[in-house]
Protein backbone atom coordinates (compact mmCIF):
# COMPACT_ATOMS: atom_id res chain seq x y z
CA UNK A 1 0.00 0.00 0.00
CA UNK A 2 1.11 3.53 -0.75
CA UNK A 3 -0.51 6.83 -0.03
CA UNK A 4 -1.51 9.52 2.40
CA UNK A 5 -4.10 9.71 5.15
CA UNK A 6 -4.88 12.75 7.31
CA UNK A 7 -5.29 11.78 10.96
CA UNK A 8 -7.06 13.74 13.69
CA UNK A 9 -4.51 13.10 16.43
CA UNK A 10 -6.03 13.11 19.93
CA UNK A 11 -4.31 14.94 22.81
CA UNK A 12 -2.25 12.99 25.30
CA UNK A 13 -0.22 10.79 22.95
CA UNK A 14 2.89 11.27 20.84
CA UNK A 15 2.76 11.58 17.06
CA UNK A 16 4.65 8.28 16.85
CA UNK A 17 2.02 6.52 18.95
CA UNK A 18 -0.78 8.11 16.92
CA UNK A 19 0.45 6.11 13.91
CA UNK A 20 0.19 2.78 15.76
CA UNK A 21 -3.39 1.96 14.65
CA UNK A 22 -2.36 2.42 11.01
CA UNK A 23 0.74 0.27 11.44
CA UNK A 24 -1.38 -2.53 12.88
CA UNK A 25 -3.59 -2.52 9.79
CA UNK A 26 -0.67 -2.78 7.36
CA UNK A 27 1.55 -5.66 6.31
CA UNK A 28 4.68 -6.02 8.40
CA UNK A 29 7.68 -3.90 7.36
CA UNK A 30 5.45 -1.36 5.56
CA UNK A 31 7.00 2.05 6.09
CA UNK A 32 4.85 4.62 7.89
CA UNK A 33 5.75 8.23 8.71
CA UNK A 34 4.35 11.74 8.97
CA UNK A 35 5.12 15.22 7.66
CA UNK A 36 5.46 17.06 10.97
CA UNK A 37 5.32 16.22 14.67
CA UNK A 38 2.60 17.43 17.01
CA UNK A 39 3.46 17.79 20.71
CA UNK A 40 1.84 15.08 22.88
CA UNK A 41 -0.54 17.60 24.51
CA UNK A 42 -1.65 18.90 21.10
CA UNK A 43 -4.37 17.56 18.83
CA UNK A 44 -5.47 17.91 15.23
CA UNK A 45 -4.05 17.40 11.77
CA UNK A 46 -1.27 14.84 11.41
CA UNK A 47 -0.48 13.94 7.80
CA UNK A 48 0.50 10.27 7.67
CA UNK A 49 2.48 8.80 4.78
CA UNK A 50 2.46 5.10 3.92
CA UNK A 51 4.74 2.96 1.77
CA UNK A 52 6.33 4.76 -1.17
CA UNK A 53 4.77 8.04 -0.11
CA UNK A 54 7.18 8.15 2.86
CA UNK A 55 9.86 9.09 0.31
CA UNK A 56 8.00 12.38 -0.16
CA UNK A 57 8.22 13.50 3.47
CA UNK A 58 11.06 15.95 2.84
CA UNK A 59 8.93 17.79 0.27
CA UNK A 60 6.47 18.69 3.03
CA UNK A 61 9.02 20.13 5.47
CA UNK A 62 8.28 23.70 4.40
CA UNK A 63 4.51 23.45 4.66
CA UNK A 64 2.66 26.26 6.39
CA UNK A 65 0.48 25.42 9.40
CA UNK A 66 -2.68 26.79 11.02
CA UNK A 67 -3.42 26.46 14.73
CA UNK A 68 -5.90 27.37 17.42
CA UNK A 69 -4.07 27.84 20.71
CA UNK A 70 -5.32 28.61 24.21
CA UNK A 71 -2.88 30.74 26.21
CA UNK A 72 -3.40 30.42 29.96
CA UNK A 73 -2.18 33.50 31.80
CA UNK A 74 -0.82 33.83 35.32
CA UNK A 75 1.70 31.01 35.35
CA UNK A 76 4.43 29.56 33.16
CA UNK A 77 5.59 25.96 33.03
CA UNK A 78 9.08 24.73 32.21
CA UNK A 79 7.77 23.02 29.05
CA UNK A 80 5.46 25.93 28.12
CA UNK A 81 2.59 23.45 27.98
CA UNK A 82 0.37 21.66 30.53
CA UNK A 83 2.76 18.71 30.94
CA UNK A 84 5.39 20.75 32.79
CA UNK A 85 5.83 22.12 36.28
CA UNK A 86 5.11 25.71 37.24
CA UNK A 87 8.26 27.85 37.26
CA UNK A 88 6.77 31.33 37.33
CA UNK A 89 3.57 33.07 38.36
CA UNK A 90 2.18 36.52 37.63
CA UNK A 91 -0.93 38.72 37.71
CA UNK A 92 -3.79 38.22 35.28
CA UNK A 93 -5.04 41.46 33.67
CA UNK A 94 -8.78 42.06 33.38
CA UNK A 95 -10.56 41.10 30.18
CA UNK A 96 -11.04 44.75 29.27
CA UNK A 97 -7.34 45.46 29.73
CA UNK A 98 -6.42 42.35 27.75
CA UNK A 99 -8.55 43.44 24.80
CA UNK A 100 -6.86 46.85 24.70
CA UNK A 101 -3.36 45.43 25.07
CA UNK A 102 -3.88 42.69 22.49
CA UNK A 103 -4.92 45.27 19.91
CA UNK A 104 -1.55 46.89 20.47
CA UNK A 105 0.56 43.75 20.84
CA UNK A 106 -0.66 41.31 18.16
CA UNK A 107 0.40 43.44 15.15
CA UNK A 108 4.06 43.01 16.19
CA UNK A 109 3.62 39.26 15.76
CA UNK A 110 2.52 39.59 12.15
CA UNK A 111 5.08 39.05 9.40
CA UNK A 112 8.68 38.01 9.95
CA UNK A 113 9.50 37.68 13.65
CA UNK A 114 12.43 36.36 15.68
CA UNK A 115 11.59 33.78 18.34
CA UNK A 116 13.51 31.57 20.74
CA UNK A 117 12.30 27.95 20.69
CA UNK A 118 11.36 26.29 24.00
CA UNK A 119 14.03 24.54 26.03
CA UNK A 120 11.89 21.41 25.77
CA UNK A 121 12.09 20.99 22.00
CA UNK A 122 13.67 18.59 19.51
CA UNK A 123 16.29 21.08 18.34
CA UNK A 124 19.83 19.73 18.29
CA UNK A 125 22.32 21.40 20.63
CA UNK A 126 25.88 20.04 20.27
CA UNK A 127 24.57 16.72 19.01
CA UNK A 128 21.82 16.28 21.60
CA UNK A 129 18.15 17.14 21.62
CA UNK A 130 17.35 20.23 23.66
CA UNK A 131 14.66 18.40 25.65
CA UNK A 132 17.23 15.78 26.71
CA UNK A 133 19.54 18.50 28.03
CA UNK A 134 16.63 20.19 29.80
CA UNK A 135 15.55 16.96 31.48
CA UNK A 136 19.12 16.38 32.64
CA UNK A 137 19.21 19.86 34.17
CA UNK A 138 21.97 21.07 31.84
CA UNK A 139 22.57 24.78 31.32
CA UNK A 140 22.33 25.67 27.63
CA UNK A 141 20.96 28.29 25.29
CA UNK A 142 18.98 27.91 22.06
CA UNK A 143 19.68 30.32 19.19
CA UNK A 144 16.76 32.46 18.10
CA UNK A 145 15.32 31.91 14.65
CA UNK A 146 13.28 33.86 12.14
CA UNK A 147 9.79 32.59 11.35
CA UNK A 148 6.84 34.07 9.48
CA UNK A 149 3.39 34.68 10.95
CA UNK A 150 0.93 35.12 8.11
CA UNK A 151 -2.05 35.78 10.39
CA UNK A 152 -2.67 35.99 14.13
CA UNK A 153 -6.06 36.87 15.60
CA UNK A 154 -7.70 36.80 19.00
CA UNK A 155 -10.67 34.44 18.95
CA UNK A 156 -11.82 34.95 22.54
CA UNK A 157 -10.92 35.85 26.13
CA UNK A 158 -12.39 34.13 29.17
CA UNK A 159 -11.26 33.44 32.74
CA UNK A 160 -7.65 34.43 32.17
CA UNK A 161 -7.35 32.48 28.93
CA UNK A 162 -6.82 33.83 25.42
CA UNK A 163 -7.70 31.88 22.30
CA UNK A 164 -5.55 32.73 19.27
CA UNK A 165 -5.70 31.66 15.64
CA UNK A 166 -2.20 31.44 14.14
CA UNK A 167 -1.26 30.85 10.50
CA UNK A 168 2.51 30.43 10.38
CA UNK A 169 5.51 29.14 8.50
CA UNK A 170 7.12 25.79 9.10
CA UNK A 171 9.39 25.76 12.14
CA UNK A 172 7.25 28.14 14.21
CA UNK A 173 6.88 27.21 17.88
CA UNK A 174 3.38 28.09 19.07
CA UNK A 175 4.48 27.52 22.67
CA UNK A 176 7.04 30.30 22.23
CA UNK A 177 4.38 32.61 20.85
CA UNK A 178 2.21 31.89 23.91
CA UNK A 179 5.12 32.64 26.25
CA UNK A 180 6.15 35.84 24.48
CA UNK A 181 2.64 37.30 24.17
CA UNK A 182 2.03 36.66 27.87
CA UNK A 183 5.25 38.50 28.71
CA UNK A 184 4.19 41.42 26.50
CA UNK A 185 0.92 41.50 28.45
CA UNK A 186 2.88 42.06 31.66
CA UNK A 187 2.44 38.56 33.03
CA UNK A 188 3.45 35.01 32.17
CA UNK A 189 1.69 32.17 30.41
CA UNK A 190 1.83 28.90 28.55
CA UNK A 191 -0.01 27.05 25.79
CA UNK A 192 -2.61 25.02 27.66
CA UNK A 193 -4.39 23.71 24.56
CA UNK A 194 -3.23 23.43 20.96
CA UNK A 195 -5.12 22.25 17.90
CA UNK A 196 -3.60 22.05 14.44
CA UNK A 197 -6.28 22.99 11.95
CA UNK A 198 -4.29 22.67 8.74
CA UNK A 199 -0.90 21.45 7.52
CA UNK A 200 0.10 22.30 3.99
CA UNK A 201 -3.49 22.55 2.84
CA UNK A 202 -4.56 19.28 4.47
CA UNK A 203 -7.32 20.32 6.86
CA UNK A 204 -9.05 19.02 9.95
CA UNK A 205 -12.25 18.64 7.92
CA UNK A 206 -10.68 15.80 5.92
CA UNK A 207 -8.99 14.16 8.91
CA UNK A 208 -9.93 10.70 10.18
CA UNK A 209 -10.30 9.76 13.84
CA UNK A 210 -8.62 6.46 14.71
CA UNK A 211 -10.21 5.97 18.13
CA UNK A 212 -11.55 2.68 16.83
CA UNK A 213 -10.14 0.84 13.84
CA UNK A 214 -12.64 -2.02 13.73
CA UNK A 215 -14.76 -0.52 10.96
CA UNK A 216 -11.98 1.26 9.07
CA UNK A 217 -11.03 0.18 5.54
CA UNK A 218 -7.53 1.60 5.30
CA UNK A 219 -7.19 0.86 1.59
CA UNK A 220 -10.25 3.04 0.95
CA UNK A 221 -8.89 5.90 3.07
CA UNK A 222 -5.34 5.97 1.67
CA UNK A 223 -5.01 8.49 -1.14
CA UNK A 224 -2.23 8.44 -3.72
CA UNK A 225 -3.87 10.08 -6.72
CA UNK A 226 -2.13 12.83 -8.71
CA UNK A 227 -4.03 15.61 -6.93
CA UNK A 228 -2.81 14.43 -3.53
CA UNK A 229 0.76 14.17 -4.85
CA UNK A 230 0.58 17.75 -6.15
CA UNK A 231 -0.85 19.05 -2.86
CA UNK A 232 1.84 17.30 -0.85
CA UNK A 233 4.87 18.14 -2.97
CA UNK A 234 3.97 21.03 -5.26
CA UNK A 235 5.54 19.04 -8.11
CA UNK A 236 4.23 18.20 -11.54
CA UNK A 237 2.83 14.90 -12.83
CA UNK A 238 3.71 12.68 -15.78
CA UNK A 239 1.89 9.58 -17.01
CA UNK A 240 3.84 6.62 -18.33
CA UNK A 241 2.56 4.25 -21.00
CA UNK A 242 1.78 0.72 -19.82
CA UNK A 243 4.28 -0.67 -22.32
CA UNK A 244 7.11 1.24 -20.59
CA UNK A 245 6.30 0.53 -16.94
CA UNK A 246 8.53 -2.56 -16.79
CA UNK A 247 11.56 -0.65 -18.09
CA UNK A 248 10.90 2.20 -15.65
CA UNK A 249 10.57 -0.08 -12.63
CA UNK A 250 13.78 -1.88 -13.57
CA UNK A 251 15.89 1.24 -13.90
CA UNK A 252 16.40 1.33 -17.64
CA UNK A 253 17.63 4.61 -19.08
CA UNK A 254 14.66 6.94 -19.19
CA UNK A 255 13.26 7.93 -22.55
CA UNK A 256 10.83 10.77 -23.08
CA UNK A 257 9.00 8.44 -25.45
CA UNK A 258 7.82 6.42 -22.44
CA UNK A 259 5.54 9.20 -21.32
CA UNK A 260 2.14 10.06 -22.70
CA UNK A 261 1.22 13.53 -23.95
CA UNK A 262 4.66 14.08 -25.54
CA UNK A 263 6.66 13.57 -22.35
CA UNK A 264 7.66 15.69 -19.34
CA UNK A 265 9.79 18.13 -21.33
CA UNK A 266 6.57 20.02 -22.02
CA UNK A 267 6.08 20.47 -18.29
CA UNK A 268 9.43 22.10 -17.55
CA UNK A 269 7.92 25.53 -18.22
CA UNK A 270 9.52 28.26 -16.15
CA UNK A 271 10.45 26.04 -13.23
CA UNK A 272 14.19 26.73 -13.39
CA UNK A 273 17.05 24.39 -14.08
CA UNK A 274 15.55 21.37 -12.33
CA UNK A 275 11.96 20.12 -12.23
CA UNK A 276 10.51 17.18 -10.30
CA UNK A 277 7.61 15.01 -11.43
CA UNK A 278 5.58 12.22 -9.90
CA UNK A 279 5.28 9.28 -12.27
CA UNK A 280 1.90 7.60 -12.60
CA UNK A 281 0.97 4.49 -14.55
CA UNK A 282 -1.92 4.87 -16.97
CA UNK A 283 -3.92 2.84 -14.44
CA UNK A 284 -3.57 5.73 -11.99
CA UNK A 285 -1.00 4.10 -9.68
CA UNK A 286 1.93 6.10 -8.30
CA UNK A 287 5.15 4.31 -9.27
CA UNK A 288 7.99 6.77 -8.69
CA UNK A 289 9.51 10.18 -9.19
CA UNK A 290 11.89 11.68 -11.74
CA UNK A 291 13.76 14.94 -12.11
CA UNK A 292 14.32 16.90 -15.29
CA UNK A 293 17.81 18.37 -14.89
CA UNK A 294 19.13 20.95 -17.31
CA UNK A 295 21.93 19.49 -19.40
CA UNK A 296 21.36 15.97 -18.07
CA UNK A 297 17.83 15.11 -19.08
CA UNK A 298 15.56 12.88 -17.03
CA UNK A 299 16.97 11.24 -13.89
CA UNK A 300 15.43 8.78 -11.44
CA UNK A 301 14.68 10.03 -7.95
CA UNK A 302 13.14 6.72 -6.88
CA UNK A 303 10.85 3.97 -8.09
CA UNK A 304 8.30 2.00 -6.11
CA UNK A 305 8.77 -1.75 -6.65
CA UNK A 306 5.98 -3.49 -8.48
CA UNK A 307 4.91 -5.39 -5.36
CA UNK A 308 4.31 -2.05 -3.61
CA UNK A 309 2.04 -0.52 -6.20
CA UNK A 310 -1.11 -2.40 -5.34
Amino acid sequence: MNGLIVINKPPGISSFRALSPIKRMLPKKTKVGHTGTLDPFAEGVLVCLVGGFTKLASAALGHEKKYLVTVSLGKQTDTLDPTGITVKEGPVPSEDDLLVMLDQILPKYHGSICQTPPAYSAIHINGKRAYQLARDGKDFSIPSRDVIIHQIDCRGIESGEIKLFVHCSSGTYIRSIARDIALDLGTCGYASQLKRLDAGGFSLEEAVSLDSTEDIDLSALLRSDPDVYRRLTGNGIVEIASSSIYDFLHGKKISADWFLHQGPDNLSGNQGSSSIFGVYADSGKFIGQVSLVEGCGLKYDFVIPNNSTG
